[in-house]
């Protein structure tokens, strides 16, 4: 944490309490901005799903995804 000892243990000990105190509400900051960041669930309406299901029947019908999906499952070992 980059402290240097005092010699009186008191201090040391508060010292490093204020500093581990400091780090949780760095990284509780660092969290929240992620989480405000984020997208929230998205509802489908039925024809946005109808429109997914379609694409997704396209998309399996090309061929380069095809064989891009095979050598996924084959390299991560899905």
């Amino acid at each position: 944490m980059g402290l240097s000892a005092t010699g009186n243990r008191e201090t040391d000990y508060f010292r490093l309490e204020r500093a581990k105190e400091e780090l949780v509400n760095k990284i509780r900051d660092k969290e929240t901005r992620d989480n405000s960041k984020s997208i929230g669930v998205q509802v489908l309406s039925p024809v946005d799903e109808t429109q997914n299901a379609e694409r997704s029947q396209m998309e399996e019908q090309r061929l380069g995804a095809m064989t891009v999906a095979e050598l996924n499952k084959i390299f991560f070992g899905l």
